[in-house]
This record gives structure tokens, sequence and C-alpha cells, in this order.
């Protein structure tokens, strides 16, 4: 209220009652209170399931409210040799907001597993050094 009440003193020294300040000033408050609140409330921080068994991570996405694809990775990559056949070894998703730290509720999110051959590949030497 306190800049209803600022407002208002600019108001009575443009020669503007307060009543009227009130009346054009408080619906653009509340129409802006309640769009921050909406959208507090449709947003959503993504939890890291890396490391989590596919089944597993979805239902605790969709537990969130998220829309999820699990998707097959193909190629080897030094950072899956700690994972295994059937558990998340990549996230992707939207950016989040900077302010809220999250994103909204409904947005895609995809996770990746890796089968045995390509996890094999992932862990060799000679694919780790040539990457």
């Amino acid at each position: 209220m306190g800049l209803i009440k600022n407002l208002g003193k600019m108001a009575r020294q443009s020669l503007v009652s307060d009543d009227t300040v009130h009346a054009v000033i408080s619906p653009i408050v509340q129409k802006t209170t309640e769009a921050v609140e909406k959208t507090v409330d449709n947003n959503v921080k993504v939890p890291n399931v890396l490391g989590m068994q596919a089944k597993e991570a979805k239902d605790v996405l969709e537990s969130l409210g998220l829309k999820i694809s699990i998707l097959q990775q193909r190629t080897p990559n030094k950072k899956y040799a700690q994972y295994a056949p059937g558990e998340v070894v990549e996230m992707e998703y939207d950016t989040p907001s900077l302010i809220l730290k999250g994103v909204h509720k409904g947005s895609l999110v995809k996770i990746y597993t890796a089968d045995e051959s390509v996890l094999t590949k992932s862990r060799s030497w000679r694919y780790k050094l040539l990457s």
C-alpha cells in the first residue's frame, strides 16, 4: 500500500483526489499481483534425475507437472561411463527463468538413456583418448 500512498501524495500535488487515484491504481496493482502469483504458481524447478532409472525419473518429473520424453542416446560420450543401462545419462529442457529459477508446468523434459554398447564404448580407453 506504500506505493498507493506515494501516488496519492503525488496526485494531491497534481490536484487529483485520493479517491480518484485509488480507483485508478488499485485495479492495476491487483491485476499485476494476480499475474505474478499465477506465474510463480505455474513454475517448477526441474530436479536432477541423472543416474536414476528412466521409469523412476519419469514418475518424479511427471509428478511435478512436466511432460516427459524418454529417448535413446546412440553416441558414446566419456561422461556416460559412470552410468548403467536404463539410467538417465542426459537431460534436456527449456532454460529456466532467471528470476523464478524454474520452467513452466507442462514444459517438455527430454531424458536420455544409453544401452550397454554405448556405455561400453563410453568406458573404453580409446574413446576417452580420442574425445
